[in-house]
């Protein structure tokens, strides 16, 4: 048990002495790469974003535009009908007025 012991706080010290520190250019490359990374993303999400906007603008104007051939169509059936009750009104009127003068 004592000789295992000993191995491993042999080992740990092999271990520690044979690490090495990390050096100033490891660092700022990392830092370079992080920034690149990041970089990176930001191009990602801004090219997703106006994907995403351009859609939703088209899909909007296609709404608007279906939604203004309702409306017209519903202002053209709403004139005739009106432009149909004017006239047979104005039939009714007309008879009403005839009988009238008749009597």
């Amino acid at each position: 048990m004592k000789r295992t012991v000993a191995i491993l706080i042999l080992l740990g010290a092999v271990s520690i002495a044979s690490a090495k520190p990390p050096r100033p250019q490891d660092a700022t490359q990392d830092m370079k790469d992080a920034g690149h990374d990041t970089k990176q993303a930001a191009k990602k999400t801004g090219t997703a974003v106006e994907k995403s906007t351009k859609k939703a603008g088209n899909e909007t104007a296609h709404a608007a535009k279906k939604t203004g051939t309702v409306v017209e169509s519903a202002t053209k059936k709403a004139g005739h009908e009106t432009a149909h009750a004017a006239k047979k009104t104005g039939s009714a009127v007309e008879n009403t007025t005839k009988k009238a003068t008749h009597e």
